[in-house]
């Protein structure tokens, strides 16, 4: 049996306290139209014209926020709140989550850690501190 075959035949989706439920993904043309997926090239989309984008007003900051970063903040918050269906997924929202690698969420209380005990079958497992 190869990976996509017992991935196929395992459950993809976990429950997690306020998720929808969202069918689980089958096949890996199915990967980039994931409800997470989609979300996140949106983001990318966003964060790249962000990047690309030059400011015209004095207020930078309050510029970016109107163009790109209240929209791209949404989108964060849609895709936290569904539940992952494939590796993607998850690896979307560790980058969104985690301010594409620059923040970290604390490990007993964030929301992503919570849902990776959850997908690995140890939703209490806490480090000794």
């Amino acid at each position: 049996m190869n990976r996509r075959t017992f991935l196929a035949a395992v459950p993809a989706a976990v429950a997690v306290p306020g998720a929808v439920a969202v069918p689980p993904v089958t096949a890996h043309s199915d990967i980039s139209a994931s409800p997470i997926m989609t979300l996140f090239h949106d983001y990318q989309r966003l964060s790249e014209a962000a990047q690309q984008h030059v400011c015209i007003e004095d207020d930078e900051d309050a510029e970016l926020e109107r163009l790109f970063y209240r929209e791209r903040d949404q989108i964060v918050g849609r895709i936290c709140r569904l539940p992952c269906v494939c590796a993607s997924d998850f690896a979307a929202k560790l980058i969104v989550d985690t301010c594409q690698g620059m923040l970290f969420s604390e490990w007993d209380t964030g929301d992503l850690w919570r849902e990776a005990r959850a997908l690995v079958g140890a939703p209490g497992f806490m480090v000794a501190s």
